[in-house]
């Protein structure tokens, strides 16, 4: 049970982990200061 739960937790963290890359580099090289995401 603790065993399968460690695994899931560390899939959520990857998962996560990877979701907060993509969406970094979906903005590309903008500043926060031209980002029209942050403007908003």
């Amino acid at each position: 049970m603790v065993r399968q739960m460690k695994q899931a937790g560390a899939a959520v963290l990857i998962l996560v982990g990877a979701l907060y890359a993509g969406a970094v580099a979906a903005h590309g090289k903008v500043s926060l200061e031209e980002d029209s995401c942050v403007r908003r």
